[in-house]
């Protein structure tokens, strides 16, 4: 039976909660895990090096039916240039592009075949194309000076604006 053909049947595999997929990802060879699951936590500078020495770094909420909500972690990976594999919210593309920043997965069926495809060699120039992408990206529209001017803006006039405003 083809992977694909096992949205049909009942069980475990159907089950796309942050909790099933984290547990899929830790059974994957070479996958590291921080902080879930009997692994440790790091921080500090372990936590940037880990994620800056990542090739792909998967991102998942607790939460993922808020419009353009993210956690912070998803801004660490991509500000420390790691290809995100991130799930996909509602309105995420207003912040970030898929293709060009990141690439978004609905399921664990398709987290698996964007893990499995940007793990190929040759998937290495459009892997680390979207890295840097990303990384150009939260660099420019993220930085702190950015975010306290939008902070300020909003006191001062009651909004602000940014490319994923209307």
């Amino acid at each position: 039976m083809d992977r694909h053909d096992q949205t049909s049947t009942p069980g475990a595999q159907n089950d796309d909660s942050r909790e099933s997929i984290v547990s899929r990802l830790d059974a994957l060879p070479n996958a590291r895990l921080y902080g879930c699951l009997g692994h440790p936590k790091i921080g500090g500078l372990d936590y940037l090096y880990a994620i800056s020495g990542a090739r792909i770094g998967v991102h998942i909420n607790a939460v993922n039916d808020v419009a353009m909500y993210h956690s912070d972690r998803l801004t660490h990976y991509l500000a420390c240039g790691t290809c995100v594999l991130a799930k996909a919210v509602p309105d995420s593309e207003r912040m970030f592009v898929e293709h060009k920043h990141l690439r978004y997965y609905h399921d664990w069926l398709e987290l698996q075949d964007l893990i499995d495809y940007y793990r190929k060699p040759e998937a290495e120039t459009e892997r680390r194309t979207i890295a840097d992408q990303g990384m150009r990206w939260m660099h420019q529209e993220f930085n702190s000076q950015k975010i306290a001017r939008y902070i300020l803006d909003i006191i001062e006039q009651g909004t602000y604006t940014a490319p994923w405003t209307d």
